[in-house]
């Protein structure tokens, strides 16, 4: 069934104010990574409904889609406070966005049910290794579009943000980066264009890498023609000036994989 603008049953306006609301009540916690996080919130959104729109969905279905965007990071926001004073803190954003909405926001969002459990587990898995765990086709869909648009989102911000805003807790200098390397299981990964299991990070240039590698786990050709077209990977392959010629040879053979990866 399709569905116009007139009949949606979800109100971004109303998503949009009860969102301004959500970031008033955490305004108290605001750092560096605050403003961060709502632009790439915003971000998200957008690509989330242009990447259903390429997908075919219809009105209804892009509003979904632009609302979970809209939603999938709120966690964050309750994670800049708890990580102020410890950045080793365990801490998973996606099910803390989870305990948010059911806290009360969620209706606050939107009035329907009828899209709560899409919702929730496109959030719950946006930040998974995979969404293998998703049973429902429907659900599974969006939560692929999600977890592409926010690819593409923190592809942009690694390759386009200064260096002390890349990483909003741990805030590696250049230096740093450029005087890492790159760990076995890590290299291994890209080299098999896998995605990084986040357990297998090690040094601060495989937090990096593992960004790079997000060209693996896209899911919708529009996805990898944005990446491509932004030339991502080259741009953060040269955001690097490895200092050991053994890095640099890693860094060469990561862009190498994932260049192959763009001609399949």
């Amino acid at each position: 069934m399709k569905y116009s603008n007139d009949s949606s049953r979800i109100d971004l306006q109303q998503a949009y104010r009860t969102f301004s609301d959500f970031l008033a009540a955490h305004a108290k916690e605001k750092d560096p990574g605050f403003d961060l996080k709502i632009s790439h919130t915003c971000r998200v959104a957008a690509l989330c409904a242009f990447l259903c729109e390429e997908e075919g969905l219809n009105q209804e279905e892009r509003d979904l889609g632009e609302l979970i965007g809209l939603l999938h990071d709120i966690g964050r926001f309750e994670e800049i406070r708890v990580k102020k004073d410890g950045f080793h803190i365990p801490f998973d954003h996606a099910e803390e966005a989870l305990k948010i909405l059911d806290d009360g926001w969620l209706r606050r969002f939107i009035k329907e049910d009828c899209f709560d459990g899409i919702i929730r587990e496109a959030v719950l898995f946006h930040n998974r290794f995979s969404t293998d765990g998703i049973q429902d086709q429907r659900t599974r869909l969006f939560a692929d579009l999600l977890r592409d648009a926010d690819k593409i989102d923190n592809l942009r911000l690694k390759a386009e943000e200064k260096e002390n805003v890349m990483f909003v807790f741990s805030l590696p200098d250049q230096t740093a980066l450029n005087d890492s390397f790159v760990s076995e299981d890590v290299m291994d990964a890209l080299m098999n264009q896998r995605c990084v299991r986040l357990n297998d990070r090690k040094t601060k240039l495989d937090f990096y890498v593992t960004v790079m590698g997000s060209f693996f786990d896209l899911h919708t050709s529009s996805a990898r023609r944005i990446v491509q077209e932004e030339r991502y990977e080259e741009r953060l392959y040269e955001r690097i000036n490895p200092s050991l010629d053994s890095t640099k040879k890693q860094m060469d053979r990561i862009l190498r994989s994932i260049q192959s990866a763009y001609i399949a």
